[in-house]
C-alpha cells in the first residue's frame, strides 16, 4: 500500500479535497486493492472499457454523496465525465455494481487487515434498522421475503430507539472500540437481538471481549462455547447491577458504536437504501459499510480521528 501513502501525503487533511480530487484518491486506493484480488474475477477476452476499479470507486463515493444511484450517475455524467470518459449507461452500471459486491466485500477485509483489526480483542455489538419500504406499503411488498426465502411476517419489526414500527431488516454490527466495522450480519427485523448476537460472534472469531446493551441479556446461554468469549452486557433494572468497571466500559464504548451507526444511517443513508431486490439490498449494504471503512482507513493513514469523516466531500 505505497501508492496511497504517497497520495495521502499530498494533503494534510482529506477534508481539504474537493470532490474531483477525492474521486481520484478513491480510485487510486480502490485500484491498488483490486489488483491484489482481480485474479478472482479474471475472465477470457479483452478487458472492459470501463474498468472494475472505476465501477467500485463510483459505487463507494456515491454512497457518501447521494442517496439515489440514478441521481449520482447523472451527476457524474454531467460534471465528471472527463474523469470517467467511458462511463457506462446507468442500467449497465447498476448491474456491474451488483456483480462486484463480493469483490467489494473482500476489499473491505483488506482494509481491516491493514488497520490491524484482526489483532484487536475488544468489540462492541449493536443493531440498527434497515427499512426497505414505507411501512404503509409493506403489505404490497413481497419481493424481499421471496428473494431471501423467509416468512414475510419476519420482516415486520419495531425500533425501540425511535419508537416506531418498520418493514425490512436489521443490521447487527460488530465494531472495534475505535468504531471500525469489523463484522456484521443482516437479518429479518423481527429476530431478537439476543438470537442474532450469538451468530455474529460465532461467525467472526473466538476469544473476544464484547460489550452489549440490554437487548442482549441472556446471550451467554445461546453460545455454543460461552467460555470462548468474555461478555459485558448492560443489566436491566431488575438484575444485579454491573460492576463499576463494567459501567465505565459500557459508558465509554457504547458511544462509539452509536457514532458508527449514526454515520451509516445519516451520511451513508443506510435507512434509505432504495433497494428493490435482495441482490440490490446486499449490494448497497456492502457498498455503504465498505465506503465507511475506506473513509476510516484514510484517517488511519493520516493519524486523524477515525470517525471524523462528515466533511470529506461537502
Amino acid at each position: 500500500m505505497n501508492q496511497e501513502k504517497q497520495l495521502l501525503a499530498l494533503k494534510d487533511n482529506p477534508k481539504d479535497l474537493d470532490l474531483e480530487n477525492f474521486l481520484t484518491l478513491t480510485y487510486c486506493l480502490v485500484d491498488e486493492l483490486y489488483q491484489t484480488l482481480k485474479y478472482l474475477v479474471d475472465r477470457p477476452g479483452p478487458n472492459p472499457l470501463f474498468s472494475e476499479s472505476e465501477v467500485i470507486c463510483l459505487n463507494l463515493v456515491g454512497q457518501m454523496a447521494f442517496d439515489s444511484e440514478k441521481a449520482w450517475h447523472g451527476f457524474v455524467k454531467k460534471n465528471y465525465i472527463h474523469l470517467f470518459p467511458k462511463l457506462l449507461e446507468r442500467s449497465r452500471y447498476h448491474r456491474r455494481c451488483k456483480d462486484l459486491q463480493q469483490i467489494t466485500e473482500l476489499m473491505r477485509g483488506k482494509l481491516l487487515y491493514f488497520m490491524n483489526t484482526h489483532l484487536q480483542d475488544w468489540f462492541v455489538l449493536d443493531s440498527m434498522p434497515v427499512p426497505v419500504c414505507v411501512y404503509t406499503r409493506a403489505s404490497r411488498n413481497l419481493r424481499f421475503a421471496a428473494d431471501f426465502q423467509v416468512d414475510n411476517n419476519t420482516l415486520y419489526g419495531h425500533c425501540a430507539a425511535k419508537k416506531e414500527d418498520y418493514y425490512g431488516f436489521k443490521l447487527h454490527l460488530l465494531v472495534t472500540t475505535q468504531g471500525v466495522p469489523a463484522h456484521y450480519v443482516l437479518a429479518p427485523s423481527s429476530h431478537h437481538d439476543v438470537v442474532l448476537g450469538s451468530e455474529v460472534l460465532e461467525s467472526y472469531r473466538k476469544y473476544t471481549l464484547t460489550l452489549f446493551d440490554k437487548g442482549y441479556v441472556g446471550l451467554e446461554k445461546r453460545l455454543i462455547q460461552p467460555n470462548d468469549y468474555q461478555l459485558i452486557i448492560q443489566k436491566r433494572d431488575n438484575q444485579t447491577p454491573n460492576t463499576p468497571i463494567e459501567k465505565v466500559f459500557l459508558g465509554t464504548f457504547r458511544k462509539t458504536i452509536e457514532t458508527t451507526n449514526s454515520l451509516l444511517a445519516g451520511q451513508f443513508n443506510l435507512q434509505f437504501c432504495r433497494a428493490k431486490s435482495a441482490w440490490g439490498l446486499t449490494n448497497r449494504v456492502i457498498a455503504k459499510i465498505t465506503a465507511l471503512t475506506l473513509s476510516i482507513f484514510i484517517n488511519y493513514c493520516l493519524d486523524l480521528p477515525l470517525l471524523e469523516i462528515k466533511n470529506f466531500i461537502f
